[in-house]
Parts: structure tokens; sequence; C-alpha cells
């Protein structure tokens, strides 16, 4: 009998038994984060079904031993003791795993073994070094990660003041975080992990070219939020409101009365107004500390206001309907046309009306006062009114004059006094009326 084979079953056995030692090939192995001891307990079992399993390799031997020789080397990853699973053995993963831990305070230990890896395995979250975290989610997304619940809870109340910043505390204090803001427990890489400075810089977004994932140089929030708040645009919003009582005043209404004696532009207030006072609930609503909304809820009336009637004129300078007698008087002494006076035959462009000296004069119609004063063809003191349509009243001998060149003059208002100023024989008002600078029977125009 040839035991030459037999020999190099039992040989090619005790070597598998010699690598089932620093062997693992439970693929549970690769998924369960077990303790270093779990794991040496796990190890110490193998080890003791030597004996046991020692006739299945010597008949068995060789197919085990090609498995073997299919396992790769692999580096077992334990962090602060803990495993967390494995990744291929090269010093390129190890090298970067390294700064990983040293860059972010991580006690990482590293174990190499010889095994079989499934396919499907996905070792780069292990690169990135899972741990456990707290997340700050808004409506179900998770926004940033912080080291712990107790760091996300404080974030947030940090946040919730920062962004109430400068309200009256009766407003602070009635806020809430805008959406649904949880703080769960997660696991994450961690580089996604933020100290609580940069995770409250992150959902600032301070926008002062700070690099938010610097981690332990940052300054107080609490001393530089005030000149960071004109540069952050939040990531997570605060609402506050407050309803307060307060008395505000209502505008008096305004009632124009037109009149057409007065000039277009000038007012007179016939009756005052006087504002009213109204008792109002309203609802101010803040957002990230600045008002967003008012909203009356109830308002009661304490006092009405009362309207205020203003007379406004409409007088243009033009003449409308009837026109009226210049004067008190209606004795005519000297018709329109021709005429002997003094032995001279003259045109008349007028009327002469008998009054005495100091009687008032009013403007027959709307108009503006071309000329008003001494007039040196022989009218003496006058006052020349443009009445618009090419018509122009004029009014000669006054005693005094009271309207002004360039004023606006309505319908019967008082422009002079009559006299016997220029060429006249006695006290009398002339009046004459002109069409397109050509006089005319002043009659129509009374």
């Amino acid at each position: 009998m040839n035991w030459s084979v037999p020999r190099l079953i039992v040989k090619q056995g005790w070597a598998v038994l010699n690598h089932l030692k620093t062997l693992v090939v439970s693929r549970d192995a690769l998924h369960i984060r077990a303790s270093h001891k779990q794991v040496q307990t796990r190890r110490f079992r193998t080890s003791s079904a030597v004996g046991g399993s020692l006739l299945v390799l010597v008949l068995g031997g060789y197919p085990i031993y090609q498995q073997i020789s299919q396992s790769e080397q692999w580096l077992q990853v334990y962090r602060h003791g803990r495993l967390i699973g494995v990744v291929p053995d090269r010093s390129d993963i190890e090298n970067s795993m390294e700064r990983l831990a040293e860059g972010f305070h991580v006690s990482l230990q590293m174990s190499p073994v010889h095994t079989v890896v499934p396919k499907t395995y996905n070792w780069r979250p292990v690169q990135q070094l899972p741990t456990k975290a707290s997340a700050i989610l808004v409506n179900g997304k998770p926004i940033v990660y912080t080291p712990s619940s107790k760091t996300s809870n404080s974030v947030l109340k940090r946040i919730m003041q920062s962004l109430t910043l400068g309200l009256p505390h009766a407003i602070a204090q009635n806020s809430h975080f805008m959406g649904r803001v949880q703080v769960v427990e997660t696991t994450v890489p961690v580089a996604s992990i933020l100290q609580p400075t940069a995770a409250e810089r992150y959902l600032l977004d301070v926008s002062d070219g700070t690099n938010i994932s610097s981690r332990g140089s940052l300054p107080s929030m609490g001393r530089t939020m005030a000149a960071f708040k004109v540069n952050w645009h939040p990531r997570i919003s605060v609402e506050s409101d407050i309803q307060e009582k307060r008395v505000v005043s209502v505008p008096y209404p305004v009632v124009y009365k037109k009149n057409p004696d007065m000039p277009v532009g000038q007012t007179k207030v016939l009756t005052s107004g006087q504002d009213g006072t109204i008792r109002e609930n309203v609802r101010i609503t803040y957002v990230n500390g600045s008002q967003q909304d008012e909203h009356v809820l109830r308002k009661s009336i304490l006092t009405k206001p009362k309207t205020e009637v203003v007379e406004e004129g409409t007088n243009s300078g033009v003449a409308t309907g009837q026109w009226i007698w210049p004067t008190v008087g209606d004795v005519i002494t000297s018709p329109f046309g021709w005429r002997d006076l003094d032995g001279k035959h003259e045109f008349h462009p007028g009327i002469d009306i008998g009054v005495p000296i100091g009687t008032p004069i009013y403007a027959t119609n709307n108009g503006t006062v071309l000329s008003a004063g001494w007039n040196d063809g022989g009218y003496g003191n006058w006052v020349e009114i443009d009445n618009g349509g090419g018509i122009t009243t004029v009014f000669g001998h006054m005693s005094k004059v009271v309207a002004t060149t360039g004023e606006i003059v309505y319908k019967g208002e008082l422009i002079g006094y009559s006299g016997d100023t220029g060429d006249a024989t006695g006290p009398h008002l002339h009046y004459e009326v002109r069409v397109n600078g050509t006089p005319v029977p002043p009659l129509k125009y009374t």
C-alpha cells in the first residue's frame, strides 16, 4: 500500500488546522459588530474543534486546502476596541484610514486576517469609520450630524436664540421652528459629524468666508452672531408671533363742493374734519427675527371720524353761463355807439353807468386780469379782464382798484370802486366789452 497519499492528506490537514487558528470563515462575522473578546471566543471554539474534525480533514483535506488557497488577506478594523468590519489589506486604504482617525481623534486598530469575503460585501463604509451620531432632521430630511443628542439639542437652542436676536423677550419666548424638526440617533461616517460651532454655522449658512468644517477653532457664536446676521441664509427657520392691542387713528373723509366763483386750485374749508379712533387686536408674525405679516383679528370703533367739507374752485378764467351787471346802479348816462360830446362827434366803445364815487364794481364773469391800475389812454384807474373765447371786459374811471394783474377773478367778485379818474366828466363807471379786440354792445354781456 502506498502511504504517500495519506501522508500528504494528513500533512495538508494539519496545515489547514494551523490556518483555521486565524481564519474567520463565518460570513456573518463580516457583518456583526462583535467585541474583540467575542472574536477570541470564536477563534477558541474553532481551535477546540480540531480533534473532532481531524478525520474529516484527513478524508476531505484537499478540497478545503483549495478553498484556503482561494481566500484573500483583509484587515479587521476595530474602533475604540469594537469590531466594525473589514477592508482590503492595502497600504493606501490603511494610510487613508489612519489619517482620518488621527484628524478626528479616533482610536483605531487594524488586524490582518486571511478569509473569504462575499463579493456583495461593501467595505467602503468601514473605510469611512462609521460611528454613532445624532441627526437633526427637518421634515424627515437630515440636514446636519452632531456627536450626540445632547449636542444637537444644544445647537438647536443656540439657533433659536440666534434667529430671534433683537426681538422683545415676550415675542422671542413665543417662538418655534418652522416645519417638523427632530433629533434622532443614527450611524454615519465620522467625517460627516460637525462639532457644535461648525453645526451652528452650517445651519445658519454663515457666509463670512470661514470654513464651517473646521473643528475647534471657531469663535463663540454668542459674540459673533450680530456681525454674521447680515451674511446668513438659514437652512432652518424660526417663526415668532405675538398678539397685541393698540389704538390707531382712522383718517377723516373729505367731501369737495364745486364752486365756479372760485379760481381753479383755490379751496376753502367749510367744515373741519376730525380723525376717528379704533382699537385693534392684531397678530404680528416674525420669521428669523424680521416682521413678515400682520393680521387684524378683531377691531372696535372708539370714535367715528368727522367728515371735512371743502369748497373747491372750478373757475379757470373762462366765462361761463349768464353774465351779471357790473355795479349796483342801473342808469346809463351814455350809451354804446356814436355820440356828440363837447362839440365833438365821436364813437363811444362802451356804456357809462352813473354811480357815486366809491360804488363797488364787480367782475361780470369769470376771467383773468390782464391789467389793473393806471391807464394812460384816458381810462384812468381801470381793470381789463380776459374772459376767454376772445372776449375782454374793461372797467374804467375807478377811484380805487382792488384786483391785481394776473389773478383769476370769478363772476361777482369785487374788483374796485367807481370814480372820475382819467378823461371823465363826472363820477361814473365806463363798462366796455371787446370781442377779438373790437368793441361790441356790452348789454349782451350784463
